[in-house]
């Protein structure tokens, strides 16, 4: 079964899309998507889908809605047999979902490695990823319900997270020595989003360095020219440091292939699942060269819970050795450390599945070698 919001709303299974009913019935199904498996209160889901003027039925409405989408998502489940997608929870219902089953997940998974490959210095495989997690998109974010009080701001963030996706993408291109290839893209992206100086600075570069210095500086001055108009401003300073490096031919500008690009990490075996404390969900890759992942509120920490009060400076800390993943608790708080809600005196290896608790922050973690389960990352 996989859930798709990267786009107009579809539910499929094998490929094969089903038909989840009208528009209040997909809107009821986006709610419980975009806080998968997590109880949703059927007064929320009843506020969410008709705001402040909700008919005398919208409960029946809703629990009518829950029923068809039950029979569409489990079609083979027995009459009085509980169901295992669409949960039953007190007071609402709980969507059960495995990452790779949404499409928001897989894409944010894919630009999170990329991102850090393109960062490692290791522009092919940022590129492979980036445009694997580029396709996963069909067109607008929650396309219908986008302009929805209930999806507008998640609509907004996974538009934000492409945007910055492609814009990896042709960092990673650029230094892959494809500036001739990206010049025309570039030109169509700065038309269509000419505030976003990021693109303006990649076009420049690859102009610079396609033997279009004139074109370069043309380039330049159209983007402070749009950047006045629009917002009375000038170009911030990475543009204007490229601007002068373009009249300066400066050798950093130059595109020197290196010699052999080292091989990339291969993609995480672990994640650690969790919620920030305005409910955000994020993925935290754990790759088996990280070696040693530290968990607190301080800056240094690789995980910071800045948000959990409960949580000490340097709480806890994951190591990988050959035979895979523990955690071990610091021993600088009095609250502890936890997994599947025992408190740990020991280094503790953990298993696909492992719930852990530092504070008041609850952490799944995830072993793909263990279960297979698609690893997501969200910035």
């Amino acid at each position: 079964m996989q859930f798709r919001i990267l786009g107009s709303v579809e539910v499929a299974l094998d490929d094969r899309p089903l038909n989840v009913g009208g528009y209040k019935q997909r809107a009821a199904l986006v709610v419980l998507l975009l806080s998968p498996n997590r109880v949703v209160l059927a007064d929320r889901m009843i506020h969410e889908l008709w705001g402040e003027e909700a008919p005398r039925q919208a409960a029946g409405s809703l629990q009518a809605y829950i029923s068809n989408l039950r029979r569409v998502l489990e079609p083979d489940r027995a009459p009085r047999e509980p169901a295992r997608l669409l949960r039953s929870q007190p007071g609402g219902y709980l969507l059960a979902v495995e990452p790779g089953q949404i499409d928001a997940w897989r894409f944010e998974q894919l630009a999170g490695e990329g991102r850090g490959r393109l960062r490692a210095g290791h522009p092919g495989a940022a590129s492979e990823a980036l445009t694997k997690a580029l396709e996963e998109w069909r067109g607008p974010a929650l396309a219908e319900f986008r302009d929805e009080p209930f999806a507008s701001a998640e609509a907004a963030r996974l538009e934000e997270l492409r945007a910055v996706a492609l814009e990896d993408r042709i960092a990673a291109d650029l230094a892959r020595g494809e500036h001739g290839a990206v010049i025309a893209e570039l030109q169509g992206l700065v038309a269509q989003e000419p505030l976003r100086e990021q693109l303006w600075a990649h076009l420049i570069l690859a102009l610079y360095r396609s033997g279009r210095q004139g074109d370069a500086l043309a380039a330049y001055r159209s983007c402070r020219r749009t950047l006045d108009e629009e917002l009375g401003i000038e170009p911030g300073p990475t543009l204007r440091q490229l601007e002068r490096d373009v009249l300066a031919q400066a050798p950093s500008l130059e595109w020197a292939p290196a010699a052999a690009e080292p091989a990339a990490p291969a993609a995480s075996s672990a994640s650690l699942v969790f919620r920030d404390g305005s409910e955000r969900l994020h993925v935290f890759p754990l790759d088996d060269g990280d070696r040693r992942i530290t968990i607190g509120r301080e800056a240094a920490a690789d995980i910071r819970l800045s948000w959990d009060a409960r949580v000490s400076r340097l709480h806890a800390e994951l190591t990988c050795q050959d035979e895979g993943w523990s955690v071990a608790d610091e021993g600088m708080s009095s609250n502890g450390s936890y997994v599947n809600d025992e408190r740990i005196r020991a280094p503790r290896p953990l298993a696909d599945g492992d719930e852990l608790r530092f504070g008041e922050t609850v952490m799944t973690f995830r072993s793909a070698q263990q279960s297979g389960a698609t690893k997501t990352i969200l910035a």
